[in-house]
């Protein structure tokens, strides 16, 4: 489909992939490469290595993967708009932003009322950030110069 957008110059969709782990989302990042390698993935947890699938599948499909130097690690909600914004200046055709989890990045040593931690209290105030956050985010990735955008598996974990 993306190469279809490409070849017909018609704009392409922001895209969100969700999904339990190991049923491709990261690795079908590869895709984008068959348009372009001047692309940005966002990696949200401990390191790239979480991007795995993405080099296994770019090199299965016989293309060359991203240089690290394009994979940005972002590990709590201001690391995400920072690196968003960073990406912008690399003037990338194309943007994912990998495994964002609501429990890892977005409420990273936040307090709530009565200075309770995230997961022990099911205030409105919390549910009210998380659902700020995640406006403001794809209001950033909205306003990116790309024209693919691909969010992978947005999701809240169950233990938390």
């Amino acid at each position: 489909m993306l190469k279809f957008l490409k070849d017909t110059g018609l704009p392409a969709p922001c895209v969100l992939y969700y999904g339990p782990p190991g049923t491709g989302k990261t690795g079908s990042l590869a895709t984008l490469n068959r348009i372009s390698d001047n692309g940005v993935i966002i990696v949200v947890g401990a390191d790239s290595a979480n991007v795995a699938p993405y080099f296994q599948r770019s090199t299965a499909i016989g293309f060359k993967p991203l240089g690290y130097e394009r994979i940005l690690v972002a590990q709590s909600y201001e690391d995400i708009i920072e690196a968003i914004q960073h990406a912008r200046t690399l003037n990338p055709d194309w943007f994912a932003l990998d495994s964002l989890s609501a429990a890892s990045s977005l409420f990273e040593r936040e307090l709530f009322p009565m200075n309770v931690p995230y997961g022990k209290s099911d205030s409105y105030e919390k549910w009210k950030l998380l659902a700020d956050r995640l406006v403001n985010i794809c209001i950033n990735v909205k306003a990116g110069s790309w024209k693919y955008a691909v969010v992978v598996g947005l999701e809240e974990k169950d233990d938390d």
